[in-house]
């Protein structure tokens, strides 16, 4: 079957204008978004299992389980040179933050929370 141009025209500006949309509905879907950061890593069958088993007696989403899980769990670090250099060169920058804030006497919070992690850590002697 044949369509007329008008109609053919009509088509592509009602299929231009839905595209449109789409794409406005994404960018305001992106602005409002508060988590833009996709961190993803791999599993075997067996601890997908069990992710997948403790998820669901949590009683959290999947993203809230994981995220509660890595910022508020035990983590026993194991110290090498590496991980020990890292430390050293991060413990620079912050004594050289700790000296500029100390001239406009105010605290980020950011910081803190480093520092707070890197007290733990020496704290548990895990290093």
């Amino acid at each position: 079957m044949f369509r007329s141009k008008s109609s053919r025209e009509t088509m592509r500006q009602m299929a231009k204008r839905t595209e449109k949309e789409r794409l406005d509905k994404l960018k305001k879907k992106e602005k409002n978004r508060k988590r833009p950061n996709t961190i993803a890593f791999r599993m075997s069958d067996e601890e997908r299992r069990l992710f997948e088993d403790r998820v669901t007696m949590s009683g959290l989403l999947k993203q809230d389980f994981i995220i509660q899980s890595l910022l508020f769990s035990n983590v026993q670090f194991l110290g090498s040179t590496i991980a020990i250099k890292k430390i050293e060169e991060r413990l620079v920058e912050i004594e050289m933050m700790i000296r500029s804030v100390l001239k406009k006497k105010e605290l980020d919070s950011v910081l803190v929370e480093e520092l707070s992690t890197i007290i733990e850590l020496m704290q548990n002697k895990s290093l």
